[in-house]
């Protein structure tokens, strides 16, 4: 896998966009709150959603979500599961670091990559992370994945 993080790509790809839009639309500029990402605006991106929480103890996020298409793009369910247990170690100290980053800064974080799933061709991946609060805290991170694949 290889990835860039604040790709132009991303920023500019017209899916991506669309979604920011829409939460930029629900949430009028603020942080996405948990029960807007439930309105009947945002709901349509579900399937392409992931929701990881900061785990204190462990330093480390473990997923709370994941939509049916990333599940089916990575050939593999991240439900339950912490980032350094789904990323090669080389690429989740830095995810890990990013998301940590999203939360305290409260910002988006753009990142674009390539990858090829086991027995699957490769596919080019669109993420956009920003923080999420939840009961008046932000300790969480959600993530918009766009998928194209390559032929």
């Amino acid at each position: 896998m290889s990835f860039e993080i604040n790709s132009e790509k991303t920023k500019q790809h017209p899916v991506i966009i669309d979604f920011l839009e829409t939460v930029d639309q629900v949430t009028r500029g603020e942080v996405l709150k948990f029960e807007q990402v439930q309105s009947k605006e945002l709901f349509k991106y579900s399937n392409s959603l992931m929701i990881a929480e900061f785990d204190f103890e462990k330093d480390d996020f473990k997923f709370r979500f994941c939509g049916s298409n990333i599940t089916e793009y990575y050939a593999m369910n991240i439900t339950g599961k912490y980032i350094s247990e789904t990323t090669d170690e080389k690429f989740s100290v830095h995810f890990i670091q990013n998301y940590k980053d999203i939360m305290r800064e409260k910002k988006n974080i753009f990142y674009y990559g390539t990858l090829q799933p086991r027995g699957k061709d490769y596919i080019d991946w669109y993420q956009v992370s920003m923080p999420l609060e939840r009961n008046g805290k932000v300790n969480e991170v959600i993530s918009f994945v766009f998928v194209d694949f390559q032929i």
